[in-house]
């Protein structure tokens, strides 16, 4: 009777792959990414300039989300298509394909937001202190951001949490 031999693929390899074809997709994704910092067609004394500015941003927030939605989508293929070729117990399947739930409810929300194009502009927000501020209001402010009650309220305000 021969052993069998031990199924070296679990979630965490999942994972890993996930991370790897990220990792590889980001090193060799040509698209330029942009910052803005503030809201530029706000200093647009022209009202019908102003209107042309936010359609624009619109405009690239709408492509943006699409590219993301893609992007995703590319992922969820390949990962389903690797779940498909390994050896896993049913527990491991069925948190994958919570996962996969999730991913897809994400994606039924983005599809919803394009088609009725309610998902609010965007800015990116940092935050920078010095190492001595870290124990300050300023860092203690930053780590409260970054906590579990700093995102939910972020996600309240009706913006996308980190995590």
């Amino acid at each position: 009777m021969s052993a069998r031999p031990k199924k070296l693929f679990t979630k965490n390899a999942l994972l890993l792959a996930a991370s790897f074809f990220l990792i590889l997709f980001t090193l060799f994704n040509p698209a330029k990414t942009e910052v803005y910092a503030k809201d530029e067609c706000k200093e647009i004394d022209d009202k019908d300039d102003q209107l042309k500015c936010y359609a624009k941003k619109e405009e690239e927030t709408r492509k943006k989300l699409e590219s993301t939605r893609s992007k995703i989508e590319e992922t969820l293929n390949t990962l389903n298509q690797i779940s498909s070729q390994l050896s896993v117990t049913q527990s491991q399947l069925d948190s994958i394909q919570n996962d996969i739930n999730d991913t897809q409810k994400s994606l039924d929300e983005i599809n919803e937001n394009l088609k009725d194009k309610t998902y609010p502009f965007t800015t990116n927000y940092y935050g920078v202190i010095r190492k001595e501020d870290e124990q300050n209001t300023a860092g203690e402010f930053l780590k409260w951001m970054l906590s579990q009650e700093g995102q939910q309220c972020i996600e309240q305000a009706g913006y996308i949490p980190l995590n």
